[in-house]
């Protein structure tokens, strides 16, 4: 059986640790799973059996205190280190003495390091089980992500994890049917390299799970390039929740081995207008970004030529801001201003213009840039900066500032002189967004000495003598972008990976205070 749904922590965690009138058995059935990477997601199979005498309910609209299967990640001591995993719902209310095969999505931490993996159920806004017993506890170690992108470094670990690999994969017809209820699909994926295959591809829509289905298609076009394959397509059906109007997420996620690999450059972004219209925004619907900027602006901004991702690649970050304002109770249209510092020629700000009540503005060092977005975008104000501060702006002018894949090019000294000066033109309360390549992009460190620096959380920078440029490149591993901060500007959240259209970025929300 496929997991039925997933969804997110829920905002109501449970009061209590136990509840005795609860008893249910979980066994692990994969018990092989030795090795994972961090910050990942995969699928481990359970069987579930209820041993109360009420009936366990599952997940529903009108369902106050639904069941769900959960985990907890405790360390080498057997303490509890993150207390709320993901939650995956029970297919169907589980009846007393009734026993289930569930197919379960877990989430590593972002750490390296040796865990314990402990499963256990959940009734929502209540309690947990507590269910402790040898059946629900497996010891897994979390191995840095590089070793994984680059797995011809360590035999050793290759030997025992099978599945390290690269993953390819794409989306290539999608169409709504039925009055736009449902979503027709169809792509292809697949494993480059001698890891286990590819067998079923997952669909998420804003991280709620649409449906799985499983390879099989022929696509010739992909078999052009190796026999093996030729069966590597996929279509399916899935049902649509109501959406509102706005910018929607849709990610897939395939799984090989136990593992779910997200395909970055798959995920697409479905725009709804406020008449319910649909479409996807690529090259034939660019939303807003209208006319698109030329090839060569294009390359300065996304360092490829390729009209398609830009228009998506931008859709992505404006999605990106807005579930980000969305976790601290925030919207663009209540913000008053809102600065795209390194705006270059408009990929984010331009999906931004429907926020009509905002005033935009952006600046960037490329004069170039800047010159076609006064030409192409009336809607904003732009202006020219130099490659060290100041900015001519007043103090306190700006509500949200956000400046997508800038730190990730300068020297430390120079992101702290950048993030002061931002800090100078916040208001306070106000929020600043960057983002950082962070752990996942630790394998393209090359020195080894400076990879050592790296996991002892320090910022690394290669090339610093083209800074400004896409050959200078900042790594911040976890926790390292708070050194350098103002003492008035706070970290809010960091989202390893958040910044959806800067794919494998970090995004790191900080807020002003007086």
């Amino acid at each position: 059986m496929v997991f039925e749904r997933l969804t997110k922590n829920p905002d109501h965690t449970p009061k209590t640790l136990q509840n005795e009138t609860l008893t249910a058995k979980i066994e692990i059935l994969d018990k092989k799973i030795q090795f994972l990477r961090v910050n990942s997601t995969f699928n481990i199979s359970l069987s579930i059996e209820n041993n109360s005498k009420d009936v366990f309910p599952a997940y529903s609209k009108n369902e106050k205190n639904p069941i769900n299967l959960s985990y907890h990640w405790l360390n080498r001591k057997k303490k509890i280190l993150e207390n709320e995993g993901l939650r995956t719902f029970l297919p169907h209310d589980l009846e007393p003495s009734e026993k289930i095969i569930l197919a379960v999505i877990v989430k590593t931490p972002n750490k390296a390091g040796d865990y314990f993996l402990e499963f256990d159920l959940v009734k929502e806004n209540d309690s947990w089980f507590n269910i402790k017993n040898s059946t629900t506890l497996m010891p897994i170690k979390v191995l840095p992500i590089d070793l994984f992108s680059y797995p011809f470094w360590c035999p050793d670990i290759k030997e025992n994890f099978p599945n390290l690999h690269h993953i390819a994969g794409r989306i290539t017809k999608i169409s709504f049917e039925e009055n736009n209820l449902i979503l027709n699909m169809q792509g292809w994926a697949l494993s480059t390299t001698n890891g286990a295959p590819v067998d079923s591809v997952s669909i998420l829509l804003d991280s709620t799970f649409l449906g799985t289905v499983t390879l099989g298609d022929e696509r010739k076009d992909i078999a052009s390039q190796s026999l093996e394959y030729l069966r590597c397509g996929w279509h399916g059906k899935f049902q649509l929740p109501p959406l509102k109007s706005g910018y929607h997420l849709l990610e897939i996620y395939v799984k090989s081995g136990h593992e779910l690999f997200s395909i970055v450059h798959a995920n697409r972004i479905i725009s709804v207008t406020e008449d319910g219209t649909m479409n996807l925004i690529d090259e034939t619907y660019p939303g807003f970004l209208t006319p698109v900027p030329p090839s060569d602006l294009r390359q300065l901004v996304a360092g490829m030529d390729d009209k398609n991702w830009f228009i998506k690649g931008g859709a992505l970050a404006a999605y990106s801001i807005e579930k980000t304002l969305k976790s601290v109770d925030s919207k663009l249209d209540d913000l008053e201003s809102v600065l795209d510092f390194g705006c270059g020629c408009g990929r984010v700000l331009s999906h931004l213009q429907k926020y009509n009540k905002t005033k935009f503005f952006g600046t960037d060092y490329n004069h170039m840039s800047i010159n076609w977005c006064k030409q192409n975008l009336p809607f904003a104000k732009f202006r020219i900066n130099s490659l060290k501060p100041p900015l001519s702006y007043d103090n306190e002018m700006f509500d949200f500032i956000f400046a997508f894949s800038v730190l990730t090019h300068l020297t430390i000294d120079t992101q702290k002189e950048w993030i002061i000066e931002l800090t100078r033109i916040l208001k306070n309360g106000g929020f600043l967004l960057v983002s950082t390549h962070g752990d996942f992009e630790r394998g393209a460190i090359i020195d080894s000495k400076d990879r050592k620096k790296f996991d002892n959380g320090n910022i690394i920078v290669q090339d610093s003598l083209n800074e400004g440029e896409n050959m200078c490149m900042a790594y911040h591993p976890s926790g390292s972008i708070s050194t350098i901060l103002p003492s008035n500007l706070k970290l809010i959240s960091s989202i390893l990976e958040g910044a959806k259209g800067n794919p494998r970025q970090d995004i790191h929300l900080l807020q002003k205070f007086p």
